[in-house]
């Protein structure tokens, strides 16, 4: 019975020490999310966008896979008035949970803009 306390014991630390450990890779900035015709435009705020899915065993996607627009509308959201972003900096992290698997994150974060609105 002590025997096999220490083995669960001892596997259950070893896997904590690899939960959560990840890599940032495909950083790239960009000026916009949408055409911008106008320069006649307020920055609002500046605001963080993700989008992510799981993959059981680093190779079977259970959840949705990761989508630009959504962590893009997301973002835009958080800011009320918000209608795009302009000065964008998009990078991909993966988060590694070992033994289950693994979860690939896009983010965004940019300045929000839009029409200020009037009081």
């Amino acid at each position: 019975m002590k025997y096999i306390f220490i083995v669960i014991f001892s596997l259950s630390l070893l896997s904590l020490a690899c939960v959560g450990d990840g890599k940032v890779r495909d950083i790239s900035i960009h000026p916009e999310a949408t055409r911008v015709l106008s320069s006649n435009y307020d920055i609002l705020e500046s605001s963080v966008g993700e989008s992510s899915t799981f993959f059981i065993l680093g190779l079977i996607p259970i959840t949705q896979e990761i989508s630009m627009e959504y962590a893009l509308s997301q973002a835009v959201q958080k800011v009320p008035n918000g209608q795009t972003m302009i000065n964008l900096k998009v990078w991909h992290e993966t988060r590694y949970f070992f033994p289950l698997g693994t979860i690939s994150v896009l983010k965004v974060k940019g300045d929000v803009i839009g029409r200020r609105i009037q009081k």
